[in-house]
């Protein structure tokens, strides 16, 4: 004889996550972009930071940030995500030495690496963000 299961089977399934990339500097090219687009994940891009602290209406799990290091705003661009998305990891596209503190990134890149390291950063990024 079989049973009968009055209790409905728990479906769990997970979204993907989002990906916010602030391109101020304009140091990312389309392949870059075509790249990051190829993660499974919500991908939104906006060409600086004024658009960055607009955004705060969804939570992204991942921040890239492609900034003009001579206007400055790299500091309070990372402390603004780090604010407003505490669960976010933050990858800086900034050469050779980062110009703000370790805490408000978890990891760098040189903006003139190829487009599979930026990638490969962000991927690794994903996979070490805290879960929801």
């Amino acid at each position: 004889m079989l049973e009968r299961f009055t209790d409905a089977p728990l479906v769990s399934v997970q979204s993907s996550p989002s990906i916010l990339v602030v391109n101020a500097a304009l140091s990312l090219h389309e392949s870059h972009v075509q790249f990051i687009r190829a993660i499974p994940a919500i991908v939104e891009i906006v060409p600086s930071c004024a658009d960055l602290y607009s955004h705060s209406k969804r939570g992204y799990a991942l921040v890239i940030l492609a900034l003009d290091r001579e206007a400055g705003e790299t500091t309070d661009a990372a402390n603004f995500a780090r604010q407003q998305w505490s669960t976010a990891k933050i990858l800086l596209i900034e050469a050779e030495r980062a110009t703000i503190d370790d805490w408000l990134y978890d990891e760098r890149v040189e903006p003139d690496c190829t487009a599979e390291a930026i990638c490969d950063a962000a991927k690794r990024l994903l996979v070490t963000r805290p879960q929801s």
